[in-house]
């Protein structure tokens, strides 16, 4: 089997109302944002992945993708590692690509993705993640619905420029929902994005006070409490702290993950296969948090194709001492806007995340949600880029080109 090309698509959809995301403070997002990749093979098999996106950043990756994923065997992982790696090393971070390879494989194979890389089906509790900055009687008039409807765990946002504001925001959801609710705290300080207004910064000291306040109020976790290449900071904290310290969410590869283990830094382990490393990489890690007797929760923050990838993540780790992360912001991101292109990942009657099934990565992609939110900026086959280089090289350059790759061969 080979790789004969692939589509690169744009999606914005819409929301109806405004999403004040709290890792960029004061910035109201319009849109859900996207990259969706469609991989086409030679024998009819199709691999989708996709990845978040901020604006129309990759519009030229599909010219550089080409050389690197065009007329390879899927089942190359190792070469398709490299050649992805050689393409972040040209400055494209882009190892989320390999999704769609595993799809192809998982597909060939007839079996759901996890269940080819050895994991079992199985429903998962999940907590809610909730995307806004709220002030606690905000937050706990937004949660109680959801509590009477039987959720029973939820993750908050604290961004706020002092900390009394975030310990305020936790003492008093705590008092609003009582002790029986799971509470978990994702401080976003892995990635800063200070485009409207100014952004708290903390630095250990800060991290270990608030530390102290989530255990005093029975938080189950605390998430990205410092920059992830403080692997020192983060060692630190996990050594003092009463409660546990996740995080890994954003780092660019294994190589990153590999030092944090080293270091101790984390309890729990939030690889995204769709925001860093990839799947191959994402592996990795599981089998390390194995091998370590850490927790291994993936983020799942994203696009329906993306949670699919990372719920098969979860599902292959067969790690079920935390729940697994479930989206949900209403009234601006709720399923529809969420999910986009595919249909929406629902809960069962006892609000669990139901296994699936569908062969691949598990998701089936809307064509026609995807034409309708979405724009193909790159569509690339072997005749395409043929054309592309004789475009920019010239004909004797791309002969010269091509004799010399022949030769290589």
């Amino acid at each position: 089997m080979r790789i004969t090309g692939f589509e690169l698509y744009h999606v914005a959809v819409p929301f109806k109302d405004l999403f004040f995301i709290a890792w960029i403070p004061g910035y109201a997002m319009t849109h859900h944002v996207f990259d969706v990749l469609r991989v086409f093979t030679d024998e009819g098999i199709e691999g989708f992945s996709a990845a978040t996106a901020i604006d129309w950043e990759r519009k030229g990756l599909g010219d550089v993708l080409a050389p690197f994923l065009i007329d390879r065997d899927p089942e190359d992982l190792e070469g398709t590692q490299e050649a992805l790696r050689q393409l972040h090393y040209m400055g494209f971070r882009n190892m989320w690509v390999d999704a769609a390879i595993y799809d192809i494989l998982a597909k060939k194979a007839g079996k759901p993705l996890y269940e080819m890389l050895g994991g079992k089906p199985a429903a998962l509790p999940v907590y809610i993640s909730t995307g806004e900055n709220l002030e606690a009687s905000q937050r706990v008039d937004k949660m109680m619905p959801l509590i009477e409807q039987g959720h029973n765990a939820f993750k908050l946002r604290t961004k706020n420029l002092e900390l009394e504001d975030d310990v305020k925001l936790i003492e008093g959801v705590r008092k609003g929902v009582g002790d029986d609710i799971m509470i978990a705290c994702d401080a976003n300080q892995g990635w800063r994005l200070s485009l409207v207004k100014e952004n708290p910064v903390w630095d250990l000291d800060r991290a270990k006070e608030f530390a102290k306040a989530c255990a005093d109020n029975g938080i189950e976790w605390l998430e990205e409490p410092l920059h992830p290449l403080d692997y020192e900071g983060n060692a630190a904290l996990r050594k003092e702290a009463n409660v546990k310290i996740a995080g890994g969410e954003i780092n660019n590869s294994w190589d990153d993950v590999k030092v944090m283990f080293e270091h101790d830094c984390f309890d729990v382990y939030q690889p995204d296969a769709c925001f860093s490393g990839g799947v191959y990489q994402t592996l990795k890690i599981v089998e390390e948090c194995k091998k370590r007797d850490k927790i291994f929760t993936p983020h799942m923050w994203g696009n329906g194709i993306s949670i699919f990838i990372n719920w098969n993540m979860k599902l292959v780790s067969g790690d079920k001492r935390l729940p697994v992360e479930y989206v949900y912001e209403a009234p601006a991101f709720t399923q529809e806007y969420r999910d986009g292109v595919v249909e929406p990942v629902m809960l069962d009657e006892n609000n669990l995340l139901p296994p699936f099934t569908e062969p691949g990565i598990g998701c089936r992609v809307d064509m026609k949600l995807l034409k309708k939110y979405g724009t193909c900026y790159s569509r690339m086959n072997q005749r395409r880029l043929t054309l592309k280089v004789i475009r920019d090289r010239g004909l004797k350059r791309a002969l010269e080109l091509k004799k010399i790759m022949d030769g290589a061969g």
